[in-house]
């Protein structure tokens, strides 16, 4: 009787501990916050410093529309739909999001913007065909 009263003591007691391990408390998830938009604000920056015909104007409206971009992306990514949905809509909306300064900058400033909101994106699908052969093989 009494190993059944242990048992059920250090499986009531241990069951609390067990859970707030796994999940990760707030100041975890506002200091990852926090590091995340810190890098996405230095990619920006970098980014920009890249741009050689740019004017500074041109610079900071570029900034703001990358800036607005990652966070409606990173919405559309929170969002409850499929995936492919979620690639569509991200598609839709780099094609939408920068038709205002695309009068205003270079094909070749474009072209750099659009890129680098899409990052190592050919270098992933390069990557996993690659693994894909080697698996094959």
């Amino acid at each position: 009787m009494q190993k059944y009263i242990l048992v059920l003591l250090f499986y009531i007691v241990g069951q609390p501990i067990a859970s707030a391990q796994s999940t990760p408390s707030e100041k975890q998830l506002e200091r990852y916050k926090e590091e995340a938009e810190k890098q996405q604000q230095e990619y920006i920056t970098n980014f920009l410093s890249t741009l050689k015909d740019v004017d500074d104007f041109q610079k900071h409206i570029i900034k703001q529309k990358m800036e607005s971009f990652f966070e409606e992306r990173a919405e559309i990514f929170k969002s409850p739909m499929q995936s492919y949905q979620k690639k569509d809509a991200v598609e839709r909306l780099k094609q939408t999001h920068f038709k205002d300064i695309e009068t205003t900058v270079s094909e070749e400033t474009m072209s750099k913007i659009l890129e680098a909101t899409d990052p190592n994106l050919n270098k992933i699908k390069a990557y996993k065909k690659h693994k894909r052969k080697n698996k094959k093989n």
